[in-house]
């Protein structure tokens, strides 16, 4: 599965778990850490939680690197190498606003 292939996933599952505003920002030209980012909002910190497992159980094994934040569950970010999902709270990513720190993304 090749990064555009996850990154599609990984937004189809976030649908699925009833995320929105579903962002997919191609970073490949403007940085070496990721090819993907994955921005979605979640309702409550339980729904942020259900949209991490969602994707932690349909992305293939091994992918996962790290998660990072999920106990709090304001802004649970999923480490795929090729892919960051960051799936966040409405006030979290108003604050952090990565859509405009990325608006040179397509």
């Amino acid at each position: 599965m090749d990064a555009a292939e996850l990154a599609s996933l990984v937004c189809k599952v976030a649908e699925e778990k009833k995320a929105f505003d579903i962002v997919l920002l191609d970073v490949r030209k403007l940085t070496t850490v990721t090819d993907f980012f994955v921005v979605v909002s979640a309702e409550n910190r339980k729904h942020a939680q259900a949209i991490a497992d969602g994707i932690a159980e349909k992305v293939p094994q091994g992918v996962l690197d790290h998660v990072e934040g999920y106990d709090n569950s304001r802004w649970i970010l999923m480490d795929m190498g090729s892919v960051i999902a960051n799936v966040m709270l409405p006030e979290e990513r108003a604050y952090y606003d990565l859509e405009r720190l990325w608006s040179a993304a397509s």
